[in-house]
C-alpha cells in the first residue's frame, strides 16, 4: 500500500481509490487497516470537480471475487444521491465491475444499485478486478474495467499489455485513454 500510495502522489492530478479484494487483510481485526491508513475512506463523494460528482463505492466481500453490494453500502449510495442534483453529471468507482456485458465478475446485484440512479445523471462506472480493458456504453452511460496494472499479475482477457486508465472531464462530458506503462 505503502509504495502505491508514494506512486500515486506523484501525479499531478486528483486520483481517487476504492479498496479491491486484494487490498483486505483477512482475518484481522481491521481487514482495511492497511488500504485506511494509505487511502483513507473506503467510501467518498467527491465534490466541486468540473461539476461532476464523483462517488467511491467500497465493492468488496473480503477477498471474494463475486460479490453482492451490502445493504449498509447501498443505503450510503442512496444517501449520497439525496444530495446530488438531478441533472449533475455523476461517476462512479467501484472495484468489482458493473458493466453489463463484463466477460466475469459483475456485481451480483448491479441492476439494482444501477436502479438508483434513475432520474440522475450518471454518465461513467469506472472498474477494475477483471484485468482487461473493458468499454461499453448503455443508456448513456460508460462503462470501463482496465487492465491491470501489477507485474505479479496477468490480465483476465490474455493481453499482455499493463497500465491504467485516465479519465478527463469538463462540465458536461468525458473521455478517457488507457495508458501503457509495461507488456
Amino acid at each position: 500500500m505503502g509504495l502505491a500510495q508514494q506512486s500515486l502522489d506523484k501525479l499531478t492530478r486528483p486520483y481517487f481509490c476504492v479498496p479491491g479484494n486484494h487490498d483486505v487483510t483477512p482475518g484481522s481485526e481491521n481487514i482495511y487497516a492497511n488500504y485506511e491508513q494509505a487511502f483513507g475512506d473506503r467510501q467518498w463523494e467527491k465534490d466541486n470537480l468540473a461539476r461532476w460528482m464523483f462517488l467511491g463505492l467500497d465493492t468488496c466481500e473480503g477477498t471474494a471475487s463475486d460479490v453482492t453490494v451490502s445493504p449498509d453500502r447501498i443505503e450510503w449510495l442512496q444517501q449520497q444521491l439525496k444530495k446530488i442534483g438531478k441533472d449533475r453529471p455523476i461517476a462512479l468507482a467501484t472495484h468489482h465491475p458493473f458493466n453489463p456485458s463484463t466477460k466475469a465478475y459483475r456485481v451480483r446485484n448491479a441492476e439494482e444499485l444501477l436502479g438508483l440512479f434513475a432520474g440522475h445523471n450518471l454518465k461513467l462506472v469506472m472498474s477494475g478486478h477483471f484485468h482487461g480493458n473493458q468499454v461499453e456504453e448503455r443508456d448513456g452511460v460508460l462503462f470501463t474495467t482496465t487492465a491491470c496494472c501489477s507485474s505479479t499479475r496477468d490480465n483476465h482477457d490474455g493481453t499482455a499489455e499493463k497500465g491504467f486508465r485516465l479519465f478527463h472531464v469538463d462540465a458536461e462530458s468525458i473521455t478517457h485513454e488507457f495508458v501503457v506503462t509495461a507488456g
